[in-house]
């Protein structure tokens, strides 16, 4: 398989992602579900397959412009909000996505001709940025109080490190009423992982509210990608193919994942700093960043073997020790304020008692459950993306990466946590919003390995 040809399919398994999303907001329903499983078995296409060969990893300009075309579609299949009230944030998103539409459908009759390549394409993606990036900020506005747990905890738990209070030790208000009987948990004190309470405080001190931190980390997410298309990828970024590097903020339903307050954006952001940092050849940076970005999540196991599996490969176990060192660092404080706080809310709460199975669920449990009225067991989720990490490591070790080892880590470790949310008992657009984006930094990087000075 060729490298374009690898590609390919990942925009494939991209855009499946997106509409899964789109088409109901991340909630269970066949066809969504039909979407999720395509990516998920072309995901897994990709990573079980031989190493890709060539140097030409750029998609065409048709390509891209079908890519954009179905991006915008997405924005606009569904409601682009939950609790926004009135129509003017509304139409704004609309609007967006038909301009989206437009360009997209200007860039594929033009591409039937021929497509200039240079600077304008890199105009166009920080026009992207820009427009994007203030969009996004208005949500907040729009939507200032959503009653959801995730906002209610994540500005909780901001406010009450604002003010020199243990976020543990912090009763958290619920804003769902009845919470415990619609979903089987309700919220207790703050139970995210502490590297998520920095950028949340900042937020919060700066801007009045922890959302506009997520906007922050999407467009970081953003400049990565165009940092290294600049320096690394110049036919790709003087190409429609740069437009690749605006995906995270071209996500159909990303004003959507802002208003909700989910945490993925901050994953996303920590992931491309390092995915970036390792790509410029900074490994000392990029090894502390990863350490952040795992300590964000208690769902980047897969990710934290996918790692240790490279460094296996090259025979440096010992790489691992230093983003080890920082998930200690990062956690090692609250461990000594208050050793029982700790364990009894991000690990006892956020493993055990935040995992009830739900019917909703955008995943194959939610099937089982409709076909045959029980709930499979919770664990089958982290047992099929053990045996998905642990077979593709496998052949990575017997056939070497598909593309160059760093994208690879990203590849294996995203097929390995979809495989794990498409099995387990919950499963919702922020999981599938950050395995969407996540694929982003593998489809710009599958170029990287014949850029001059690659190490």
């Amino acid at each position: 398989m060729t490298r374009g040809r690898a590609v390919f399919l990942l925009l494939i398994a991209h855009v499946a992602l997106d509409f899964a999303v789109a088409l109901e907001l991340g909630f269970y329903a066949l066809v969504p579900l039909f979407y999720t499983v395509v990516a998920c078995a072309v995901l897994l296409f990709v990573a079980a397959g031989p190493a890709a060969s060539g140097s030409d990893a750029t998609p065409s300009a048709r390509v891209m412009a079908c890519w954009l075309m179905a991006l915008a579609l997405g924005g606009l299949v569904s409601r682009p909000f939950m609790f926004v009230h009135g129509g003017g944030l509304a139409f704004l998103v609309t609007g967006w996505n038909l301009v989206l539409f437009a360009v997209g459908a200007a860039l594929l009759v033009a591409s039937f001709r021929s497509v200039p390549a240079g600077a304008l394409w890199g105009r166009i993606v920080f026009g992207i940025l820009a427009a994007a990036t203030a969009l996004r900020l208005l949500v907040p506005l729009a939507s200032p109080e959503p009653p959801i747990d995730v906002f209610s905890m994540r500005e909780g738990g901001a406010a009450a490190l604002l003010e020199g209070r243990n976020p543990y030790q912090t009763r958290i208000h619920d804003p769902i009423p009845g919470g415990a009987e619609q979903y089987g948990y309700s919220v207790g004190n703050y139970a995210y992982m502490p590297v998520t309470l920095l950028p949340d405080v900042l937020a919060k001190r700066i801007a009045g509210d922890v959302r506009a931190a997520s906007v922050v980390a999407e467009l970081l997410a953003c400049l990565c990608l165009v940092q290294v298309a600049r320096r690394r990828l110049p036919g790709l970024w003087r190409s429609p193919a740069a437009l690749l590097t605006a995906a995270p903020l071209l996500y159909s339903k990303g004003p959507y994942v802002t208003e909700m307050s989910w945490t993925e954006p901050l994953l996303l952001g920590a992931l491309a700093v390092w995915w970036a940092l390792a790509a410029l050849g900074r490994e000392r940076g990029a090894a502390v960043t990863f350490g952040l970005f795992l300590a964000f999540k208690q769902y980047l196991v897969f990710f934290a073997l996918a790692f240790f599996g490279d460094a296996l490969g090259r025979g440096r176990p010992l790489r691992v020790a230093v983003p080890a060192a920082v998930v200690l660092a990062t956690v090692l404080p609250f461990l000594l304020w208050d050793l029982e706080s700790f364990l009894a809310y991000p690990v006892r709460w956020m493993l055990t008692e935040n995992l009830p199975f739900r019917e909703d669920a955008l995943s194959l449990a939610g099937l089982w459950f409709r076909s045959t009225g029980t709930a499979p067991p919770g664990f089958l989720a982290m047992a099929a993306g053990a045996v998905t990490v642990s077979f593709l490591l496998a052949r990575w070790w017997r056939r070497g990466p598909v593309l160059s080892g760093r994208e690879d880590v990203v590849l294996v470790g995203t097929a390995a946590t979809l495989v794990a949310f498409l099995v387990g008992p919950q499963a919702f657009a922020n999981y599938y919003y950050f395995l969407t984006n996540a694929l982003v930094l593998v489809l710009v990087g599958a170029g990287l390995d014949a850029a001059p000075g690659d190490s």
